[in-house]
């Protein structure tokens, strides 16, 4: 989903408990991809000057890349982080400030939250970049200041509403929409719990679809967690997976929404492993394991993202605890696969997908044996 950058921390920790398996991966759309070619490009890229950033998080990072092949996300700069902008052709463009980019729309339009600091407390806000640079800052109201605590956006679709979540001075969390014209609304599911930790959480890069439909995760007051799906209307719908684990940190997270209303995500069942589900729009629900999945606690399997046609990206980990990209497609096929050697030369330990666009190309990164994080892009 760095010195000071609380918001990435927890937006990291929110991502492995809804798939515990680090961040995830996606390939293949309308037909196109693995299905035609097992062996994709896989291009392995480094923003220029990336290096040390903070908590040991070396390197770059990749969280989304949209219809033109546009990708975004974040790199270490000691002793913090930057965002960049990565072109089609490969070009570069940082962005100079505390921020952390989380999605991309079709127009090259950002999210994500930037830093301020109270005293020495981590202050988290929301912002919008255009493509030609400019930036429009928001914060919800009511959310917390000087609490390492504050607005999280952390996706935008087409018309550029955006989603995202705030905590409150108790740390208790809140689901937001906000529409193009700055108009912003919380809500809250409605079985959430109204304890420190728990709450309502919209918290993925492709989790609001071009209706302005949110997909997310709530957690209850005995801290188990639930998927939702909130209608533009404001309607919100919950949900389990059939053999989500019913104990506090257990349970069903959803992540990501395509166009039509098909949502992938986690669940964590009763012995504490993960597998994928795909929720219809009718509420129906199919669960899925990796080939090799892993069955010791916090192993196996996760959803990240779903294109138009309903092919999945997530990743699964083995019981050696290593992370491979998985793709699975609507007959329920699932195939693996890696990066191999990262852009220095260095070996691959384990590979970490995290958008997929309409042409099925895939970024993410992947970390070398010498503890670096690298980004990638996957052409299939």
């Amino acid at each position: 989903m760095m010195t000071n950058h609380i918001a990435f921390y927890r937006f990291c920790s929110a991502v492995r408990r809804k798939g515990a398996l680090v961040l995830c991966l996606t390939l293949c759309t309308l037909g196109l991809g693995f299905a035609q070619d097992p062996k994709p490009t896989i291009i392995t890229f480094d923003v220029p000057g990336a290096g040390p950033g903070a908590g040991g998080l070396n390197g770059t990072f990749p969280v989304d890349i949209n219809p033109a092949g546009v990708i975004t996300g974040w790199y270490g700069v000691n002793p913090g982080i930057n965002g960049f902008v990565r072109d089609r052709d490969g070009n570069f463009t940082p962005i100079p400030l505390p921020v952390i980019p989380y999605g991309i729309n079709a127009r090259g339009v950002i999210t994500g939250a930037y830093v301020t600091f109270s005293a020495t407390v981590p202050d988290d806000h929301g912002f919008v970049r255009d493509p030609d640079g400019t930036f429009t800052t928001f914060d919800v109201t009511g959310a917390a200041s000087g609490q390492v605590c504050g607005t999280i956006p952390v996706s935008i679709n087409e018309a550029g509403t955006i989603s995202g979540y705030w905590c409150d001075s108790d740390y208790v969390y809140h689901g937001f929409v906000r529409d193009k014209d700055g108009w912003i609304r919380s809500f809250d599911a409605p079985h959430a719990g109204t304890k420190s930790g728990q709450g309502t959480f919209p918290n993925d890069p492709d989790g609001i679809n071009p209706a302005g439909t949110i997909s997310g995760y709530l957690v209850d007051a005995a801290g188990v967690e639930h998927g939702f799906v909130r209608d533009r209307d404001g309607r919100i719908t919950e949900y389990d997976a059939p053999h989500a684990g019913t104990e506090s940190g257990q349970g069903t997270y959803g992540v990501a929404i395509n166009p039509a209303g098909m949502i992938t995500g986690a669940y964590l069942d009763k012995n504490y492993v993960y597998h994928g589900f795909v929720r219809d729009p009718d509420g129906r629900i199919t669960e899925f394991d990796g080939p090799d999945a892993g069955t010791l606690p916090y192993q196996g399997t996760g959803g990240s993202g779903i294109n138009p046609s309903g092919v999945i990206t997530g990743n699964c980990m083995h019981q050696n605890g290593v992370d491979h990209g998985i793709v699975r497609y609507p007959d329920g096929r699932i195939i693996e696969f890696d990066a191999h050697e990262a852009s220095n030369g260095e070996a691959i330990f384990y590979t970490v997908g995290q958008s997929i666009n309409p042409a099925g190309e895939i970024t993410g990164y992947a970390l070398d044996v010498s503890g670096f994080f690298h980004g990638f892009l996957l052409i299939p």
